[in-house]
Parts: structure tokens; C-alpha cells; sequence
């Protein structure tokens, strides 16, 4: 057998390794959902409420572990759970909710955890040219074995638009595809939302985008007050130079 051939076969050898091993750890994370939802509420002071809304499908294992970005969670609570069933955990860097359902038998179908964040952009903070602030959203199935259908939705706060999209994933798999955000607004609030079908695991959804302020700078109000003055009053000088060059020439 040539060295090309044996080459070959280890690699196929590996590849079927790790499917073998991805099936038999991904239920142990919490197997599949039907639905993944995730609205954040954005304040004018950068601090957010958070809101998942899950549906599982199918028997799900006596502990789910739900990937969350931010270190520190205030107010975590998950609907028709016991407080002390539900906690956040950190594993080398990476952090999550935990709802452990050992004690009180299998999980509900649907799930429902709200939380609050207290940075979760900098809105006090200086923005950039422009007056633009950027802003971002990034999910990583590292837990769950499928995920049917998910969906993130980002809420400005009132007074506050968002005015570009940077980057995004995932991209778009054919040439004329919708992309997979989209822009709206409810009770005077600007909305963001990405969706995604069949997330597997080790997919990434994730949002780059920037928002500004409506209410006008102080500081361009003054600027602009003052070329309309220096406009004015050299205006005016124009008129009366050409007022007394008209006189002259009587």
C-alpha cells in the first residue's frame, strides 16, 4: 500500500473519529433546540436587558448550558425555576447559564432567562467621528448540537439610530441571498435583527454595526451659529463696500 494511500485512510480515519465524538458529547450539552430567541434592550447609560426565549426539542439532559458573553450577569433569573437551579459558570474563559434540572425531574419544553448587563457598550463613553458609536453581537453554538431556528434582536434605546452594518456572519452561502439582518422600528425605538437557520454546532452568528445619537451636538450647534454670524456680518460688508463703491462712482 503506498504512503499517499495510507495518508488517505488516516484521514478518513480522523474525520470519522470526530463525528463519532462530536454525537456522542453534543447531547450532553443540551442536545437540540427548536428555537434559540434573543432580544437585548439597550439603555442610554450602556447597560441592557437581556431576554432568551427557548424551546427544546425533544428530551433534553438534566443540565443545559446556554453561551453568554458577558462575565458578569445582574438579576439572573429563568421563569418557573427555582433560583438556586439556576447560576453562571465559567469554563477556561468561556461563560454560561446553567440551569440544572437534576433535582426537580425533567425540563420544561420551553425556556424563558432574562438577565441585565450593566456595560454593555460604552454610552457614556467618547464616540467616534461623526458622532457614531459601534456596537456588536456575537453568539457561538459551543453547547447545543442543533439549533432549527435562531434569531437575535438588538433595541436602541429612544433618541438613538443605527446607521451601518459592518461586518456580519453568516455570510450568505449564494450569490443574490437576502442577508440575514434586518433593520425596523417599534414605538420609536430602531431594531436590529439576524436570523439564522439550522445552527450547528461550533457555528457563529455574530453583528458589527454602528449607532448615533439624534439630538445634535452643543458643540455643531455653536459652530454653526457662528458661521451663520460670520456669514452675516460678512455679508453685510460686502453690501456697504458695494454700497460706497456705487456712491463714489455717482
Amino acid at each position: 500500500m503506498s504512503t499517499e494511500t495510507n495518508a488517505m485512510m488516516k484521514r478518513v480515519l480522523s474525520c470519522c473519529l470526530f463525528v463519532l465524538c462530536l454525537g456522542a458529547f453534543a447531547p450532553a450539552y443540551g442536545g437540540e433546540l427548536s428555537r434559540y430567541d434573543e432580544t437585548v434592550v439597550l439603555h442610554s447609560d450602556g447597560s441592557a436587558a437581556v431576554r432568551l426565549s427557548l424551546v427544546l426539542a425533544g428530551q433534553a439532559e438534566p443540565t443545559i448550558r446556554i453561551p453568554v458573553r458577558q462575565a458578569a450577569l445582574l438579576n439572573l433569573q429563568a421563569r418557573g425555576i427555582a433560583p438556586d437551579a439556576v447560576r453562571q459558570v465559567e469554563n477556561k474563559g468561556n461563560y454560561f447559564v446553567a440551569l440544572d434540572f437534576s433535582a426537580s425531574g425533567t425540563p420544561p419544553a420551553e425556556l424563558e432567562i432574562s438577565f441585565r448587563v450593566k456595560n454593555y457598550f460604552a454610552g457614556g463613553g467618547p464616540s467616534a467621528p461623526f458622532g457614531n458609536r459601534e456596537l456588536g453581537y456575537r453568539f457561538v453554538n459551543v453547547t447545543f448540537a442543533r439549533i432549527e431556528m435562531f434569531s437575535a434582536e438588538l433595541v436602541l434605546p429612544g433618541g438613538f439610530v443605527f446607521n451601518a452594518v459592518s461586518s456580519f456572519s453568516p455570510k450568505a452561502r449564494k450569490s443574490g441571498t437576502a442577508f440575514p439582518y434586518a433593520f425596523s422600528r417599534k414605538d420609536g425605538q430602531d431594531i436590529v435583527r439576524i436570523a439564522a437557520d439550522d445552527v450547528k454546532l461550533g457555528d457563529e452568528i455574530a453583528l458589527a454595526c454602528t449607532f448615533k445619537s439624534t439630538k445634535k451636538s452643543k458643540l455643531l450647534l455653536l459652530a454653526l451659529i457662528v458661521l451663520a454670524v460670520a456669514y452675516l456680518v460678512f455679508f453685510r460688508d460686502l453690501l456697504k463696500s458695494g454700497g460706497d463703491a456705487a456712491g463714489t462712482k455717482a
